[in-house]
């Protein structure tokens, strides 16, 4: 069933931030990715590669251990467009 499938792949990319598996998480996730989170931004979802997802999640783990304020993201994506995101 689609959805075991989903649920399977959202458990996985937890488990691995979690235990910080980056090979766990990048196995999980599709060579591109829809990145949205418009719900939380009211910006609209963008088509990013996972490699940048995956150094994105490690800057963000990092950072927010040394400096735990706000921080935000800039990424390029495949089609040579900036975006940023506010964590």
């Amino acid at each position: 069933m689609e959805t075991d499938s989903i649920i399977q792949v959202v458990k996985a990319i937890f488990s691995g931030t979690d235990k910080r598996n980056w090979s766990e998480i990048k196995n999980a996730m599709a060579e591109e990715v829809l990145l949205d989170y418009s719900s939380m931004t009211g910006k609209p979802a963008v088509r990013i590669i996972r490699y940048l997802i995956l150094m994105s999640l490690k800057m963000i783990l990092w950072h927010r251990y040394i400096y735990p304020e706000k921080l935000t993201i800039t990424f390029l994506t495949k089609f040579g467009q900036l975006k940023e995101h506010m964590m």
